[in-house]
């Protein structure tokens, strides 16, 4: 949670997947309220998912929403297919994770930061979602029997499709290290560099 404004700021401040979240409507807000709680050297570093901006045919399941909602008309006439037809409509309702890389960049910009580095972790995000998949598939009955099976079968295509679209760069993960533009980046030579992370396991 990030804390109100207050007069102690903030040396270092971690968000996590916030943006679908916040929404698009909001997302200029609240990149300004971590501006103003952030202590003058201070680091942001802002994990968000998103779309590539040239969509293939197989991403569609994602992009409806932001497609076919995009007409007036499809808007008056049939407004549950702008919820989406899955992840906005069953999974996480009123979330939005459409945006390009480039969108969330420019408005990190015009919002006072600059960023440090970014770290494209899709690939990596899909080994958790293959797990997330392998437990919820290895469970099956349990989950009928909390959730109902119409559950079980929307979470289930839900990961599959979020595995895939991961792995063919549909959608990805990017972790943005920012700091606000006064900061020097001199300071931040020992940690320029991107990540970078040695697997213990295959994540394939």
């Amino acid at each position: 949670m990030i804390p109100p404004t207050s007069r102690i700021p903030v040396p270092l401040l971690t968000s996590t997947f916030s943006r679908q979240h916040v929404s698009t409507r909001r997302f200029a807000a609240f990149l300004r309220h971590v501006y103003d709680i952030l202590d003058e050297n201070g680091t942001f570093v802002f994990q968000v998912a998103g779309f590539r901006p040239n969509w293939q045919f197989e991403d569609l399941v994602w992009y409806v929403d932001r497609i076919l909602c995009s007409s007036p008309w499809v808007r008056t006439h049939s407004p549950v297919t702008c919820r989406g037809l899955y992840m906005n409509r069953w999974v996480f309702p009123g979330a939005d994770a459409s945006c390009a890389l480039s969108w969330v960049v420019t408005r990190a910009e015009n919002a006072g930061f600059k960023v440090k580095n970014i770290d494209v972790l899709g690939v990596d995000y899909s080994a958790t979602l293959l797990r997330w998949y392998n437990n919820w598939t290895s469970n099956k009955d349990k989950a009928i029997n909390s959730y109902g099976e119409k559950w079980h079968r929307i979470w289930t295509y839900f990961l599959t499709s979020a595995i895939i679209i991961s792995r063919n760069g549909g959608c990805s993960v990017f972790q943005l290290h920012k700091n606000l533009n006064s900061y020097p980046r001199i300071e931040g030579v020992r940690n320029h560099a991107s990540i970078r992370v040695a697997p213990k396991v295959d994540i394939s």
